[in-house]
């Protein structure tokens, strides 16, 4: 593992890898039709890093959205080929959605800053849910899920932090998953999406809508008791926050400047908002994106993505957007949409259909810029990609000195980053923990934004993208090596900060990467 911490370890794993457990007979429904699921309530982008935010409000009346098919056949998604299957509603008749506007979520503000949400959106390239070659990927050789956990995550009673109706249950099989629809029905549990994930170990996700009037965290307690097998959990939201402001930030680390060539045949992964491929720092075509979103969701605000983008793979030195890796290319999985107030949010099920995805296409090296409260759902995805052959490198988190560790960044099989200035002061919204693993700069970070333009960002998601080229380095001059053995030379060679070794704030301490590796082509 790539924490300090070999007991800390032991137990992340056990907690994030079980199952959740449901419990409980649930009570004759009577109550009015179950509230559809608000595509608005999903994960947020409030500063530097994409974190997990609140969920939304419960929805008005007048705000309620109309969820997905209600024709009674739900779309399966086996290997990118979709296929239509009857749910068999049980005694109880499926509900039919309101339609109406989107609701906007009133995110739990535990973000730092205000970032510049303005400028253009990108253009989605299909949906979410597109329909989509059968793909061949190394991924996780099918084993049943792990049983689920004891008890449910501390969001899953908040309604500001999950999507309100709504609850994902993971399955080994499609035929399991069609059976567990039609056990569940009588309880008013209607199917809205389900999807293969062929890369996650060929597991099914299921999105289930919750009857109306009732909470989430009282329907999976009630379903623990009657069937402890199930592995199932809340919607948590996640988003994205950073704030504005040097051109210090390689010299920090003492990166080379000038190797057009650096990164040349490697492929990089990043989950994040969309970008702006129009924008000078990536206009030659060497960034694409896939948009993970429903139909219907306005994307967000392309600044973020196209942030991170440029500080990997930017190609405009001359206009002073030029990337850490410029002869790379990357593949970016959009995840985030934007409400009618203004707020970013992603999903749990948009962050693991975008890993699932990305682990089929290949490559080896993702970037992280979201995180959250400890969710099981995610950390089975993240343990999955990890064993699947993926380097995960995510955002500590932008909560301050007294949050709660941010997932994914505080999953064992993540390397976490923590951001410093010119300085090598901390970030002060930073957090702090024992899970963070290397710092890199990530204040006042200057980078390109839509429309053409740049301004300077900061926040921890803005220093992932450092501690990711050095770990493409050390894979450039090691392919075969795993994640602990590339993260085990950065840490040989970071320059202590703060307290001596490993420590709270700073990690292991500043990344020190003087080449971008002996050579960094064909590294996928």
């Amino acid at each position: 593992m790539t924490k300090s911490s070999a007991i800390r370890t032991a137990s992340c794993v056990v907690a994030l890898l079980s199952g959740l457990a449901l419990s409980g007979p649930a009570p004759a429904q009577t109550a009015p039709d179950p509230k559809p699921f608000d595509p608005a309530a999903s994960i947020e982008p409030s500063g530097d890093f994409l974190k997990v935010a609140p969920p939304a409000k419960p929805a008005r009346k007048e705000d309620d959205v109309r969820p997905g098919p209600s024709d009674g056949r739900v779309g399966v998604f086996t290997h990118g080929l979709e296929y239509k299957l009857p749910v068999d509603p049980g005694p109880r008749s499926t509900p039919t959605p309101p339609s109406g506007p989107d609701k906007d979520p009133e995110p739990v503000s535990h973000s730092d800053g205000d970032p510049d949400q303005t400028g253009g959106g990108f253009v989605p390239q299909g949906g979410g849910f597109e329909r989509q070659p059968t793909l061949s990927a190394p991924g996780v050789s099918p084993t049943p899920i792990p049983p689920p956990p004891a008890a449910l995550p501390d969001v899953a009673s908040d309604p500001d932090n999950i999507v309100a109706g709504e609850i994902l249950v993971v399955s080994n099989s499609v035929a399991e998953a069609t059976a567990l629809a039609q056990t569940l029905a009588p309880r008013g549990l209607t199917v809205l999406r389900r999807q293969n994930l062929g890369f996650l170990g060929g597991v099914v996700l299921s999105a289930f809508r919750v009857p109306a009037g009732r909470a989430v965290a009282d329907v999976l307690q009630e379903l623990r008791q009657d069937l402890p097998q199930v592995f199932a959990g809340p919607n948590i939201l996640f988003s994205p926050s950073g704030r504005a402001p040097r051109r210090y930030a390689r010299k920090l680390i003492g990166w080379p400047s000038g190797k057009s060539d650096c990164g040349q045949g490697l492929t990089i992964g990043v989950i994040d908002t969309g970008l702006d491929s129009s924008h000078p720092a990536l206009a030659e075509g060497q960034a694409s994106a896939r948009s993970f979103l429903p139909a219907g969701l306005a994307p967000a605000s392309a600044d973020h993505g196209t942030a991170v983008a440029a500080l990997l793979v930017g190609r405009a030195e001359s206009l002073g957007f030029g990337g850490l890796l410029p002869g790379a290319r990357l593949t970016l999985a959009a995840v985030f949409h934007e409400t009618r107030k203004g707020r970013t949010f992603a999903t749990t099920e948009r962050v693991v259909l975008a890993l699932n995805w990305l682990g089929t296409q290949g490559l080896r090296l993702v970037n992280l810029s979201l995180s959250g409260p400890n969710d099981q759902l995610l950390a089975l995805a993240m343990s999955r990609a990890a064993a699947g052959g993926l380097i995960l490198v995510a955002a500590a988190g932008n909560g301050g000195a007294d949050a709660p560790p941010a997932y994914p960044a505080a999953h064992p099989d993540v390397v976490a980053v923590t951001a410093v200035d010119a300085a090598l002061a901390p970030y002060d919204k930073a957090n702090r923990g024992d899970y963070i693993d290397f710092a890199a700069p990530g204040v006042d970070v200057w980078s390109a934004r839509t429309g053409g333009s740049g301004s300077y960002h900061s926040g921890t998601s803005f220093a992932v993208p450092f501690v990711l080229a050095a770990l493409a380095a050390g894979h450039a001059a090691q392919p075969g090596a795993d994640a602990e053995t590339l993260t085990e030379t950065l840490r040989a060679t970071a320059r202590d900060l703060g307290s001596q070794g490993k420590d709270p704030v700073f990690g292991w301490g500043l990344i020190q990467q003087g080449s971008c590796g002996p050579s960094l082509t064909a590294t996928k």
